[in-house]
């Protein structure tokens, strides 16, 4: 067996959480025949056949189920020594500007940040916060460096790299009549319900949902924050729909029920972060840009495992 190619492998990582050569050719700035290449390539490399592919989906070969934690391993080896190597640079110091979400803000990157800064004292962060398209403005008029943001980002010259993705789920207090049994898919539809944003790839996906089923969601309250929708929720007769990520301490101490409904499709959101392609060969930036990569791969790693 041939030395693996890296970016091989980093293509097989993001096939297989995208499912699809078209995604993975989008979210990897490559042409579609260059990403079928490129899994050609570790194909042969291998010795083994890693996709059983048809005309409108792709799956993981056994092989290919053998090797998924591998090669997870081997991105997450290559960034620990890319960290490693450039906490031996003497002084590193600058200013970087973050722009995040909510949902990164709050729940993902504190301790990602605490982590840089240990590291790396003399780097100075400063983070804003916004949905995706008050981050991707901010970005392009070179307002922040870096963007962590939950839904796609379509602009010219700048870079997008999908990191992980989380689910949301129905949730509501504790004394609702939904928080002891399951639930059908029509009463779901006519509970009241309390938003925290509409204009995120999170909610369309919520409205083709009630859409399939011949409605539209019953907002009663809509609200800027997601801290502000769970206290809504917990003390109300309304249900909202809400990343797990984000009321996991909730239902840990019963503060919040997960509402199970019956024959609802899963809504899945992706995270990404997107930087100015200009800007990604930048000391400070690239190295921030690389320990939230590492960060984001090594929960999704010990997840998948």
């Amino acid at each position: 067996m041939n030395d693996l190619d890296l970016k091989n492998v980093y293509t097989f990582v993001t096939v297989t959480r995208e499912m699809s050569f078209a995604q993975a050719s989008h979210v990897l700035h490559l042409s579609q025949p260059s990403v079928t290449a490129r899994i050609q390539s570790l194909e042969q490399e291998l010795g083994k056949s890693l996709f059983i592919r048809s005309k409108r989906s792709i799956q993981l070969t056994k092989e290919g189920e053998v090797f998924l934690p591998y090669a997870l391993e081997l991105l997450e080896i290559e960034s620990e020594a890319k960290e490693k190597l450039y906490s031996l640079t003497d002084t590193l110091e600058g200013k970087v500007s973050i722009g995040a979400t909510a949902l990164w803000s709050v729940y993902i990157l504190p301790s990602i940040l605490g982590d840089i800064l240990k590291k790396y004292p003399g780097i100075e962060v400063k983070v804003l916060t916004g949905n995706t398209v008050q981050i991707s403005e901010m970005l392009t008029q070179n307002q922040v460096d870096i963007g962590l943001v939950s839904s796609k980002v379509k602009k010219q010259g700048v870079c997008e790299h999908r990191l992980s993705e989380y689910e949301l789920a129905v949730v509501c207090s504790p004394e609702h009549s939904f928080a002891s049994r399951v639930i059908e898919v029509d009463e779901l539809l006519r509970a009241p319900m309390v938003t925290y944003q509409q204009k995120s790839d999170a909610w369309t996906k919520i409205r083709k949902i009630y859409s399939e089923f011949g409605a539209t969601p019953n907002v009663v309250m809509e609200l800027n924050q997601i801290e502000a929708a769970k206290q809504m929720v917990s003390s109300s007769p309304c249900i909202c729909i809400l990343p797990i990520i984000s009321v996991e301490k909730e239902l840990e101490k019963g503060l919040l029920k997960k509402v199970e409904v019956n024959n609802l499709p899963p809504i899945i959101e992706k995270l990404s972060m997107i930087s100015l392609e200009k800007k990604e060969s930048y000391q400070v930036i690239k190295i921030l840009m690389d320990i939230i990569q590492r960060k984001i791969r090594s929960k999704r790693t010990q997840e998948i495992n």
